[in-house]
């Protein structure tokens, strides 16, 4: 690492942050490619707190950090390449989820918010495909549990009626009064985006 002109690029992105938020993103990126992804992190998120335009952060740079010995690693802020069929609100509220969900691990918290992001996104794409398959109309509402129930007539694959029936809890749990911790949340993203990666089934559906 060039120490010299680590220091000068920190000076330069103090000096400038508050006028040019866009511009000092290359700081961060700098960071990133010297594998620095606690600082990289660090700085795209003050930058966004700033008033950046979230799209250059959230849906371009963040989603890189995947390095293994990153404790970033899963940080996708929705990934186009990862999962290019969501429809747009689901993108919405995966940004959403994702973007709390690291602004508020370790923290005596209820993480109801944060999981009840997570639901909305497959609420939203199962129901994306109930209208493709003609199930129901385009103006029509469906709760995540009427989904559910919907679908275990139509979808004959028991591991994804029982990966919904657990999602349908969580949702359930969080919209009443039940605390939700963290540790409910990260297994929450293990089904959707961890090993198990359920929204990219739920995407083939």
């Amino acid at each position: 690492m060039d120490d010299k002109l680590t220091m000068q690029l920190l000076k330069w992105y103090h000096e400038y942050k508050q006028d040019a938020p866009e511009m000092m993103i290359i700081v961060g990126d700098y960071f990133k490619e010297l594998q620095e992804y606690d600082q990289a992190v660090a700085i795209y998120i003050e930058l966004l707190n700033l008033g950046c335009d979230k799209r250059l952060v959230l849906m371009d740079k963040l989603e890189l950090i995947k390095d293994t010995s990153s404790p970033h690693q899963s940080l996708i802020f929705y990934d186009e390449l990862r999962y290019p069929g969501l429809c747009e609100l689901s993108k919405k509220f995966m940004t959403t989820a994702e973007f709390l969900y690291f602004e508020n691990v370790g923290k005596d918290i209820d993480f109801a918010p944060i999981m009840l992001e997570y639901c909305k996104v497959v609420e939203c794409e199962l129901r994306q495909f109930l209208i493709k398959k003609k199930y129901i109309r385009p103006d029509e509402f469906r709760s995540l549990g009427q989904v559910k129930n919907m679908l275990e007539h139509k979808i004959y694959n028991k591991g994804f009626i029982e990966v919904l029936q657990i999602i349908v809890k969580y949702r359930n749990c969080s919209a009443h009064e039940s605390i939700i911790t963290q540790n409910k949340v990260e297994e929450m993203r293990e089904i959707l985006i961890g090993p198990q990666d359920w929204l990219k089934k739920i995407l083939h559906l």
